[in-house]
């Protein structure tokens, strides 16, 4: 298998009259009638084992199935993974199993939601030859993803959507999950004039990681960004500030010679 379709083992609810009560309709889950032999598949998939041969995982392939608790392994032979390919997979905005992606891996593009609302509470690593990173692909809505020391988008990473590892909104009682330090080691995530970040526009999208606690307040978990000078220079101070948050505590530093602080300036007058 090389190919697994859009929508290919999502479960699709339609409605259908109750066997035990003819005047009661329920949701019946059609897509694979037959492979688990029971109506409520999506609520009996526990594990999702993937081919070794896989190259393309395409859009909703796997949405929906709650109950998977075990690690999801993505083969290394695997080079696109389409939108909601695997949202709302897993204990819903639980985090409690990992998203593992072998070292060797030949992953490219990462789509549009492709893990949001998922089981993923942690990310092994993200493999070097990563390009595309879609909007809220890690996106949840309570915990995201839990990396304690320095969490890296590889080096040719060519764009990253608004909001692909925010979280919604905290409980009170929540600390940030991604937390210390940022390396960015893709020199190809310049802002040109044409940009138009805080329209969604441009290699970097607004809050990455933004954590939004129970005021209302986004909160910027990291205390060290490193990253390119030519990458950080391409970016207005509100532009940083809007795609990685606001906080008086948080260092932007040249990767290059991580040593040298990069400072951000208030605009000057026209």
């Amino acid at each position: 298998m090389r190919t697994i379709t859009a929508g290919e083992f999502a479960p699709e609810s339609v409605k259908v009259t109750d066997p035990n009560d003819s005047s009661a309709e329920i949701d019946a889950v059609t897509r694979l009638d037959g492979l688990l032999g029971s109506t409520k598949q999506n609520e009996k998939v526990t594990a999702i084992i993937l081919p070794e041969s896989l190259v393309r995982i395409e859009e909703k392939a796997f949405s929906g199935h709650r109950n998977v608790s075990t690690k999801l392994t993505i083969p290394a032979s695997v080079d696109s993974i389409g939108k909601s390919a695997f949202q709302s997979v897993g204990i819903l905005r639980r985090g409690t199993a990992s998203l593992e992606i072998p070292p060797n891996s030949k992953l490219r593009e990462i789509g549009d939601y492709a893990f949001s609302d998922s089981m993923v509470g942690s990310i092994s690593s993200l493999p070097p030859t990563l390009e595309t990173i879609g909007r809220g692909a890690f996106f949840q809505q309570e915990r995201g993803i839990q990396s304690t020391t320095n969490f890296i988008i590889p080096e040719n990473v060519k764009n990253v959507g608004q909001g692909a590892f925010a979280v919604g909104m905290a409980r009170t009682d929540s600390s940030p999950r991604v937390s210390g330090k940022l390396t960015i080691r893709s020199p190809k995530l310049k802002r040109t004039p044409a940009d138009k970040t805080r329209e969604k526009k441009g290699p970097l999208g607004n809050y990455l990681f933004r954590m939004v606690i129970a005021d209302n307040k986004p909160a910027n978990p990291f205390t060290t960004i490193a990253l390119h000078e030519a990458v950080f220079d391409s970016y207005s101070k509100d532009d940083l500030e809007s795609i990685f948050g606001k906080s008086p505590d948080v260092k932007y530093v040249d990767i290059q010679d991580e040593s040298r602080e990069l400072k951000l300036e208030e605009p000057k007058p026209e």
